[in-house]
């Protein structure tokens, strides 16, 4: 597309595109979302899907900047694991992890812990192929997923202001409506395949999150003396 789209073109419209490339609609829809957290399109409400500079985009990660998180490389060894669970995707995270509606995933919920205090609750779904058959004697679903050959090489955070409530309340230990942080992250791999996708909630009272930024040098250019 960078080659035959300038930047600020609007795209045909999600039927148009199938038609033009003889696929779904839900595919359309799903390589737009992918396309937009790569930061290739720009989706704008009402306006439709307009191409940005393909400046913000190298190999799947910024240009500008590349955040690197230790909360990626945790090992969960804290952490309690609440249910495994084998379903069918909703209709969201077909988007999200970049899967068809009759491909089955995996859910995993966990308590986060820091000296036995509960500081976060975590909804992790994972395609089912990646993590089956079962590590052996680890519930982390990084873990699993190295062992089973999908280390995954960039990840996408979003962290936003929320609200506790039901379970999200009960399991962090807050009044219904009491403040607390909303992570959203995907994990993908060097071929930009989306392998992961959660959602987290932590008490601002005991969340930590230590990150690392990088801006890449411009290259220097050598000179040869006369």
């Amino acid at each position: 597309m960078r080659n035959t789209l300038a930047t600020a073109t609007q795209l045909p419209s999600e039927r148009e595109l199938a038609q033009m490339t003889s696929v779904s609609r839900v595919t359309v829809r799903q390589a737009i979302h992918l396309l937009t957290q790569d930061g290739l399109i720009q989706q704008r409400h009402g306006a439709g899907s307009f191409v940005l500079p393909y400046g913000n985009f190298a190999r799947g990660k910024p240009v500008q900047t590349e955040i690197e998180t230790l909360r990626f490389e945790r090992n969960h060894l804290n952490n309690v694991l609440l249910t495994e669970t084998p379903r069918l995707p909703t209709n969201d995270e077909t988007l999200f992890l970049g899967v068809q509606a009759w491909n089955r995933i995996v859910q995993f919920d966990y308590l986060c812990k820091n000296d036995d205090c509960v500081f976060g609750y975590e909804i992790t779904i994972v395609p089912e192929q990646l993590v089956i058959p079962q590590a052996p004697q680890t519930h982390c679903v990084y873990h699993r997923l190295k062992q089973n050959g999908y280390a995954a090489s960039r990840v996408l955070q979003n962290i936003t202001a929320d609200a506790a409530r039901g379970d999200i309340a009960r399991y962090l230990k807050l009044p219904v409506g009491n403040p607390v942080l909303h992570l959203k992250q995907t994990a993908y791999l060097d071929t930009g395949r989306p392998i992961e996708f959660t959602r987290g909630y932590y008490r601002t009272d005991r969340f930590s999150l230590l990150s690392e930024l990088k801006v890449p040098r411009p290259a220097m250019a050598m000179v040869a003396a006369k």
